[in-house]
């Protein structure tokens, strides 16, 4: 966006008349004497925008220097602890992500065309005063034990912002996700932290789609691996890691189920890459796979999608849930763990004699 462009938005904003009557309708202030509005909006963007403020007495200062008036501290505390000063914020936040239209990110690839919308969603943490962190916890509580996070949700076919949340820091991100009601038609991407089986099977449910970054895949099995122009680079299954430790840096397409945090269990194969897939594994890969006839449908390249017949009559996919054994070291097994220990720290004092007292 153009500064001529942000300029001029920012002032049909911000303007008076904007500002004070919407403060004067929800009762923020009846006469507009000596804290309007318009003036108070306007020195805390002055001390609050780029500048490090840490004092409520800060915005005071600023307010009395650029209005040429003598305010005390007291009405003005007063008139900030009103709850209409937290819905006038809300609403001028809103009507600020309303007009902000960045045609710089739009986005009309034709591949993409089809998407009623483009959807990306991430967040920024933001660190506060400590002696906020009994209602706005951090996550890092030896750094910032008071932080907030920051979550938008922006649109590329509109430029625009959908949505914007603001919530203490030690809050999942996944419940600030949009509403998997509300994704049919619609392209959401996200990083790793978005990123679950479940997420994804309600997303395909409901005729959304998605681009999501997922972690811990270096030991997942890849089956097969296609370049961008469908040469193939792998046709052995070996791990993931392996797999891009021997590519030359070019993207490429991996055939490999999505992960869980269920464990999967390993085949008695002799192979050590034979891995039998987990229901939730199984779940996922007719996810993907139905959404992909969807498409097929849409481009009238199939008639039918066949995944959800599958899914009626699987022997794949289990009715039941198994419960999962628990591997626990034996009496013997800690015995000898113990006397390794320490015949290790007899050997060499100075190195494996700490052990003992772990």
């Amino acid at each position: 966006m153009k500064s001529t462009t942000l300029s001029k938005k920012l002032k049909v904003i911000l303007s008076e008349k904007k500002l004070n009557k919407p403060g004067k309708n929800i009762g923020f202030s009846q006469r507009l004497r000596q804290i309007p509005p318009f003036q108070l909006i306007v020195s805390m963007i002055t001390a609050m925008g780029d500048k490090e403020t840490k004092h409520f007495s800060e915005i005071h200062r600023y307010f009395n220097q650029l209005t040429n008036k003598n305010v005390r501290y007291k009405p003005f505390h007063n008139q900030l602890a009103k709850p209409e000063f937290a819905q006038l914020m809300r609403d001028v936040a809103d009507k600020v992500f309303n007009h902000r239209v960045n045609t710089k990110l739009k986005c009309n690839h034709p591949v993409l065309a089809s998407f009623d919308k483009l959807l990306i969603r991430d967040g920024s943490s933001f660190a506060i005063h400590k002696a906020l962190k009994k209602n706005y916890p951090g996550r890092f509580t030896a750094i910032s034990p008071a932080a907030v996070e920051l979550h938008v949700t922006y649109d590329l076919k509109t430029g625009g912002i959908e949505k914007s949340t603001l919530t203490p820091d030690s809050f999942s991100e996944r419940a600030e996700l949009p509403d998997v009601h509300e994704l049919e038609n619609q392209l959401l991407s996200g990083d790793h932290s978005y990123y679950s089986g479940q997420l994804i099977n309600e997303t395909d449910d409901h005729g959304g789609y998605y681009i999501l970054r997922a972690m811990r895949l270096s030991r997942i099995a890849v089956h097969r691996a296609t370049r961008e122009d469908r040469q193939v680079v792998n046709k052995r299954t070996k791990p993931l890691s392996d797999l891009v430790k021997s590519l030359p840096k070019r993207p490429f397409v991996c055939n490999m189920p999505a992960p869980t945090s269920e464990k999967k269990s390993v085949s008695k194969n002799k192979s050590p890459y034979n891995y039998q897939f987990s229901q939730a594994s199984i779940r996922a890969l007719f996810a993907s796979l139905s959404s992909f006839y969807d498409f097929l449908m849409q481009e009238d390249v199939v008639e039918a999608n066949p995944v959800a017949r599958i899914r009626q009559k699987s022997k794949y996919i289990e009715k039941h849930q198994q419960r999962r054994q628990d591997h626990i070291l034996s009496n013997l097994q800690w015995s000898y763990i113990v006397d390794t220990v320490e015949q290790m720290a007899e050997d060499d004092p100075s190195q494996h004699e700490r052990c003992v007292f772990c």
